[in-house]
């Protein structure tokens, strides 16, 4: 099983998996056949699991009802020099169901997530998310199946964004397919899978700002395996390739369509016994290259990867490190693709068994080539949550995040931006 974790943790690579793409669809839980690439159990959802039973059972159905309520403060609601903060009210409410059996897994989820702003209501929204998916032994493997749909808004605060007088409002539609089959010590996972981008129109200091040059649909296709060296430890690799066009390319602008190549390769190791063995890690290194059909935007090719880390010295601490590196579409008009590297490091205690603490930090790096502007940004944070009973859980959060916007043209920017975020919730499930 835990085999066949690290393969579907190399679905999302073959096709290169932009960062991006990735952060929309952890929005998507582990639960859903398709999309299981978690690495890793966080000590939070272990210390919950141990108190309660996930879910009730309705005929046969495993049905994971929750609902979050929480009021905050954001000191940079747009990610704006200077700032302007508000107070704001987050809820949100999901519903998972799961029907688990030997041979098949059939699971849904419905998420919404809202944010009311007090002072800037203009800012204020809502995202919802519904996905299915089914994995099922046949033919000797395990084919994998999952659709989902995206309803989000791209805030101004993101890295990767234009100066936007609010949040973008766009959706994504997404279906893939995958084929574990093992081979003795080789096991082989081809996989496909079909993404459409679709963005709602905006305003820029007050005037109207199309988005539609940002639709897109996106097919992927790619082979990721695995060789067992030896118990608990294998090499691994990742091959594919993805084909992007846009529908609404701008008038008198060379369109951004382009065929993406990417191989991989990298070692794979760790026991599922932490007391034998406190450290798992993933390492995926190779190249992506990314070919225009328009003759004057030229080729781009970079280094990637995808490497992950967890240490867990005891059964009351742990520690994950993620970092990606990939060419990645981008929002800017005047930009075919960005090279966007990513790394966050989460730091997990457990105290008195119904305290975890949490430490974070993480940077983004955005890298537009040649004279373009780059951007940077940094973030820490801390959260503790107390467990109040198995069906109550409390929370207190602190975020800061630092933006840096680099260089244009040759000259240093001064675009720096600074967001405190406070955060305390309450979670409940039945």
């Amino acid at each position: 099983m835990r085999r066949a974790s690290f393969l579907l943790l190399l679905l999302v690579l073959p096709a290169w998996a932009p960062a991006r793409a990735q952060s929309l669809f952890e929005q998507i839980p582990a639960t859903i056949p398709g999309h299981d690439t978690r690495f890793g159990v966080p000590l939070l959802a272990r210390a919950e699991n141990r108190l309660r039973e996930l879910g009730v059972d309705v005929g046969g159905l495993d049905l994971r009802p929750a609902a979050d309520v929480g009021i905050g403060y954001d000191s940079n609601v747009r990610g704006t020099a200077p700032a302007q903060g508000s107070g704001f009210a987050a809820t949100a409410a999901s519903l998972g169901i799961v029907r688990d059996r030997p041979d098949v897994v059939l699971a849904g989820f419905l998420n919404v997530d809202d944010r009311r702003y007090f002072s800037q209501p203009a800012q204020s929204r809502t995202n919802w998310s519904a996905s299915t998916g089914a994995a099922v032994d046949l033919g000797g493997g395990r084919l994998s199946l999952a659709v989902s749909h995206l309803a989000l808004h791209q805030d101004r605060a993101d890295l990767d964004s234009i100066a936007s007088d609010k949040p973008i409002a766009f959706t994504v539609e997404h279906a893939r397919a995958s084929y574990l089959y093992r081979f003795s010590r080789l096991s082989l996972t081809p996989n496909a899978d079909f993404t459409v981008y679709r963005y709602s129109n905006t305003t820029i200091g007050g005037e109207p700002a199309s988005q539609s040059y940002r639709d897109r649909q996106v097919a992927r296709a790619g082979l990721a395996g695995r060789y067992e060296l030896w118990p608990e430890a294998g090499v691994i690799f990742a091959l594919g390739a993805a084909d992007t066009r846009y529908q609404h390319p701008q008038q008198g602008q060379p369109s951004y369509n382009s065929f993406d190549g990417v191989a991989l390769v990298g070692m794979d190791s760790g026991s599922a016994d932490l007391m034998a063995d406190p450290w798992r890690y993933s390492v995926l290194a190779g190249v992506q290259t990314r070919q225009f059909s328009a003759p004057g935007i030229s080729a781009r090719t970079a280094p990637v990867m995808d490497a992950q880390l967890h240490w867990q010295p005891t059964g009351l601490t742990g520690l994950n490190l993620r970092i990606t590196r990939a060419i990645e579409d981008t929002a800017q008009q005047n930009q075919a693709s960005a090279v966007i590297t990513r790394a966050r490091l989460v730091l997990e205690h457990e105290y008195a068994r119904d305290l975890v603490f949490q430490l974070s930090s993480g940077v983004q790096v955005v890298d537009y080539g040649g004279n373009a502007k780059s951007g940077a940004a940094f973030n820490a944070g801390a959260r503790v949550n107390w467990i109040v009973n198995p069906n109550l859980r409390a929370a207190l959060s602190y975020d800061f995040t630092n933006w840096r916007e680099g260089v244009q043209d040759g000259t240093p920017q001064d675009g720096i931006r600074l967001r405190n975020l406070v955060l305390a919730s309450v979670r409940v499930t039945p």
